[in-house]
């Protein structure tokens, strides 16, 4: 997976805490998923060129596994004239199957404990699709909404495109080519507990 592998490959590692002045300073409004990375983003423009360079930009949690290397998919965003792409996302859920080996002996890695992903997003055929990699540039600038991964502002076409994996396309696709729906796919687990109490909220994230 591309991210098992960031941490060897690195050598500008920099860390950024909510409680840092600076930090604290940029979140004047809510916390929100785009006033946190807004202020992220304001570091790391401090740091690297990435509005001159017109660089490309991951957004990634430490819990989740990319299986496709996004080097790979800006190219080919790139190449399509996009400047964002958006991901199928694979939420790892615990299974009733793994609770008896997750009772007598822990795995160390959560990879082991669990095994199993929710693949079919409240019926509609496909799992959860989420934006997590744009091109940066001078027009583009994170908002201030919850819920929303990429950039408020600045970007405008995807590749590959959300309405391409419409559950119209999708019946089509099956029904008449059989061809499967093709695109960047990570692992998302959700739970790093068996405990029923810690996921139950999200019942319509629960595997089938």
């Amino acid at each position: 997976a591309f991210l098992v592998r960031c941490p060897a490959r690195a050598s500008d590692v920099h860390y950024r805490w909510e409680e840092d002045e600076l930090t604290h300073t940029l979140l004047v409004h809510k916390k929100t998923d785009q006033s946190l990375r807004r202020a992220a983003m304001w570091h790391l423009r401090a740091v690297l060129p990435t509005v001159a360079q017109r660089a490309w930009v991951l957004t990634a949690h430490t819990d989740e596994f990319f299986y496709h290397d996004p080097r790979v998919i800006a190219a080919h965003a790139e190449a399509n004239g996009a400047d964002m792409s958006f991901w199928f996302a694979l939420h790892v859920l615990p299974h009733p199957s793994e609770r008896e080996a997750f009772q007598t002996a822990k795995a160390p890695l959560v990879q082991q404990r669990f095994r199993h992903f929710h693949h079919n997003l409240r019926g509609t055929g496909y799992p959860f699709l989420e934006g997590r990699l744009f091109r940066d540039g001078p027009q583009v600038q994170f908002g201030t909404e919850h819920y929303m991964v990429l950039p408020a502002k600045g970007l405008r076409r995807s590749w590959p495109t959300p309405e391409g994996f419409s559950k119209e396309v999708l019946a089509h696709l099956t029904a008449e080519a059989g061809e499967p729906v093709k695109g960047p796919v990570y692992l998302h687990y959700k739970v790093t507990d068996a405990n029923p109490a810690d996921y139950e909220e999200l019942s319509y994230l629960s595997a089938d």
